[in-house]
């Protein structure tokens, strides 16, 4: 199971950075654009008023709010800002054994939330390996475990299909996941990384 925090070595920046971006952008903007931005998304002040107060400490929770905010009535932006975060980044070093344990054994399942690449394009540099990339929900029942290549099941969806970044999107894991990472889970025993 691979977690954002595996991505921070490759360049990726931290929800955490991304956060405080989003929050000086808005506040640079001012307090009208701020409570226009809400409005088009149909949020609540009080949802977001203490983000924007002086004495504000940054939650990991607020991420969707500020997400939300930043790019309100613009889905494209969003998904576009996202694309270049990600865009030219390189496996950092500790790809290297996760690559050649999913290779070189039977261990060859990955979950995980991130939407980047950096798990694909490791396993092509160090082993020349094409993993099968679970990246949408409705290809959830792929991930069978009895495959002869590397899977990578991408549970936010891939960067490319529309990812899940929004606080709705992350309510409740997709139905279509349930059962293939219950049978998967049943057969290996989970490692987080990140």
């Amino acid at each position: 199971v691979l977690g954002a925090g595996a991505s921070r070595t490759s360049g990726i920046r931290t929800g955490e950075q991304l956060m405080a971006e989003w929050r000086d952008y808005l506040v640079s903007r001012g307090g009208g654009y701020i409570d226009e931005c809400a409005r088009d998304i149909g949020l609540p002040r009080k949802e977001y008023a203490d983000i924007f107060a002086a004495d504000y400490t940054q939650k990991n929770e607020d991420y969707f709010t500020l997400f939300d905010l930043r790019f309100a009535g613009q889905p494209a932006a969003a998904f576009a800002f996202l694309e270049k975060e990600m865009a030219g980044k390189y496996p950092s070093y500790g790809y290297f054994p996760l690559a050649m344990m999913l290779a070189n054994t039977e261990n060859r399942l990955v979950i995980t939330t991130n939407f980047d690449s950096l798990i694909e394009d490791s396993l092509f540099i160090y082993n020349m390996q094409h993993p099968l990339v679970v990246g949408h929900e409705s290809l959830a029942s792929y991930i069978s475990n009895d495959s002869r290549r590397p899977v990578i099941a991408k549970i936010h969806r891939d960067l490319l299909f529309r990812p899940m970044n929004r606080k709705q999107d992350m309510l409740k894991l997709a139905d279509e996941w349930k059962q293939p990472l219950s049978n998967a889970l049943s057969k290996y025993i989970p490692i987080v990384i990140g």
